[in-house]
């Protein structure tokens, strides 16, 4: 059995410290620098990465967009934003499957609105290819690890943190079909890192005008 669908590779590691220093320099007031290296990320191997995330799923037989058991009108509505936050600062910050650092989404949104014209382009479209490749695998998601189109009870219990690739890789599979262990078998990593939580009391830049 295996713990995640494909173990960060060290250059998404190095992308982690990376941001973290962009995090402290955007606290800093340093933005074109925090911009510059943000954009210094070697995009080609989180890019590669996420380009395999249903690979190993639809090997087993899952089919893409396939969904659980249950009735459509059955199924639990979305965790509210105060659960999910829940569930990133129980997890610290860190996917339950592949252990990796993730970025809150709000943080991300607003580093993202502060950084974007400083540089060369948008960091993040509506699209996967218009997205930097490192903030897309690194994103925060909440996971039902019964799939949300199976589960039956709105329980904290079932949900765990994960990033992007693992969350989107995993889908509505269960994890006896992907050989998974269950995330919530170890425990979750709490150490300094809080997501990038700490760059919302930044101001974004004033317009001129």
């Amino acid at each position: 059995m295996i713990w995640c669908l494909s173990d960060p590779s060290g250059e998404l590691r190095d992308a982690v410290v990376t941001l973290k220093a962009v995090g402290e320099l955007v606290r800093a007031g340093d933005l074109q620098a925090a911009r510059d290296a943000v954009d210094a990320i070697e995009e080609e191997p989180p890019r590669l990465r996420w380009s395999t995330k249903n690979e190993v799923r639809e090997r087993r037989g899952y089919k893409r967009y396939q969904r659980g058991q249950l009735a459509k009108g059955t199924r639990l509505p979305p965790p509210s934003a105060n659960v999910q936050n829940a569930v990133y600062r129980r997890d610290g910050w860190h996917c339950r499957y592949c252990q990796i650092e993730v970025l809150d989404p709000f943080a991300r949104r607003h580093v993202v609105s502060i950084l974007n014209s400083l540089g060369s382009g948008p960091l993040w479209g509506t699209k996967d290819h218009e997205r930097h490749a490192a903030l897309l695998n690194l994103s925060a998601s909440y996971d039902h690890v019964d799939a949300r189109s199976n589960a039956v009870t709105p329980d904290e219990g079932n949900l765990v943190t994960a990033c992007w690739f693992c969350q989107f890789g995993k889908g509505a599979a269960s994890l006896d079909l992907l050989d998974l262990h269950d995330p919530r078998d170890r425990e979750p990593i709490q150490d300094e890192w809080d997501g990038w939580s700490r760059v919302l009391t930044v101001d974004p830049p004033t317009k001129s005008t």
